[in-house]
């Protein structure tokens, strides 16, 4: 099952975090697709060195577009 989700970002430690604004600037004007999204999971992950485990904090239910 293909579960989407959107990494707003993710250092390893600070050095990278430059990087990671100007990609951010760089790619806010573009249009990446449409899809329809039904809720919102605020979600937390930590890095294992037997891989990342994630883990649902909250989820917010969206209310469907009136048409």
């Amino acid at each position: 099952v293909f579960l989407p989700h959107l990494t707003l970002g993710r250092l390893r430690s600070g050095k990278n975090r430059d990087g990671l604004v100007a990609g951010l600037e760089s790619a806010n004007a573009q249009a990446l697709g449409q899809m329809v999204v039904n809720r919102v999971d605020l979600m937390q992950s930590e890095v294992r060195t037997s891989g990342t485990r994630y883990a649902v904090i909250k989820s917010f239910p969206l209310k469907p577009a009136m048409r």
